[in-house]
């Protein structure tokens, strides 16, 4: 009975999963045609490619494990660990990999820092601070292309370090864990791209999504 009820979760663990990376697929043409309302080769959209291409750039000439993708990538384990009530036991950092111990394990927190843009959030967090103090009028250009940066730099390493084998991905089942991730990805960038570019809508994103599903599935 035992294996026979692990088949079935696996089964539709594996199921769910194939009907989000389909739903995925959909939701890329969605962004695509989402993102190209903005009028990125002037004012902040063209600061934001900037930064973009400064990232790419930066990538061409780094080697090995970046670190500070590693000390963010353990800490979000911790921070989504601390969202579901699980003690951090430990957290250790290195160039060349590094682990978070955890009370318990879950998709949440296995999962949690391939669809958190962490620096992307700190940038955010730290300009509205500044913000709440006084005048940014003059830093915006430098947030923008921070913005740019730093989702290049999350979108980019996410995918890279995926398809080099993780294993909270195989902990998580790979299907399942890759149509969430793209899922995820997909819509907090396009929560996080709305806010600084209003001509971007998050619920236009997922209804015309839905739409192209429902054209691929019928």
């Amino acid at each position: 009975m035992g294996k026979t009820a692990d088949l079935l979760r696996k089964g539709i663990k594996i199921f769910t999963g194939i009907l989000l990376l389909l739903f995925d697929a959909a939701l890329i043409v969605s962004f695509v045609l989402e993102f190209k309302k903005v009028r990125w080769l002037e004012g902040h959209g063209l600061i934001f490619l900037y930064g973009v291409a400064a990232f790419v750039l930066t990538s061409l000439f780094s080697r090995g494990r970046p670190f500070l993708y590693v000390f963010a990538h353990e800490l979000s384990h911790a921070i989504a660990s601390f969202m579901t009530g699980s003690k951090v036991h430990s957290i250790y950092v290195s160039g060349t990999g590094g682990t978070t111990k955890t009370e318990k394990s879950n998709l949440l927190i296995l999962l949690f820092p391939y669809v958190f843009p962490f620096f992307s959030v700190l940038v955010m967090l730290l300009y509205w601070a500044l913000g709440w103090a006084g005048d940014v009028y003059r830093i915006q250009p430098y947030f923008y292309f921070l913005m740019g940066f730093t989702l290049t730099y999350h979108l980019c390493l996410t995918v890279y370090f995926i398809f080099k084998g993780q294993s909270d991905i195989r902990k998580a089942e790979p299907i399942l864990a890759l149509g969430l991730v793209g899922f995820l990805n997909v819509v907090i960038l396009t929560v996080m791209v709305g806010a600084l570019f209003p001509d971007v809508s998050v619920m236009r994103l997922l209804a015309r999504g839905l739409w192209f599903f429902k054209e691929l599935m019928s």
